[in-house]
């Protein structure tokens, strides 16, 4: 009967244990949407007038994010500092130069 009690409490600490463990997860997901309005650093440069796409690299959620990016302007070059406008399809950001 004590082999069982005993037993008994080491599964519910156990328990206990990973129900606490289970809470530490983070599931990753970063709203994109969350980056309209927000600041960001050219990394490869961007075509002016809608000719083709760069990259920007933006901090989201904490984390330093590379994402493709198109200017209506002139030409932005690498170190260029830049505002995301919009998000369009595929998570294409519409940036314009400016801090």
């Amino acid at each position: 009967m004590i082999a069982f009690l005993i037993g008994f409490l080491a599964m519910v600490a156990v328990a206990y244990v990973f129900s606490k463990l289970l809470r530490l997860q983070e599931t990753g997901t970063v709203n994109v949407d969350s980056a309209l309005g927000q600041t960001g650093e050219v990394y490869l440069t961007i075509p002016g007038a809608k000719q083709g796409l760069g990259k920007i690299h933006l901090k989201l959620a904490g984390k330093l994010m590379e994402f493709d990016a198109v200017t209506t302007g002139h030409t932005l070059t690498n170190g260029t500092m830049v505002t995301v406008k919009r998000i369009g399809a595929d998570n294409v950001m519409l940036v314009e130069a400016g801090s």
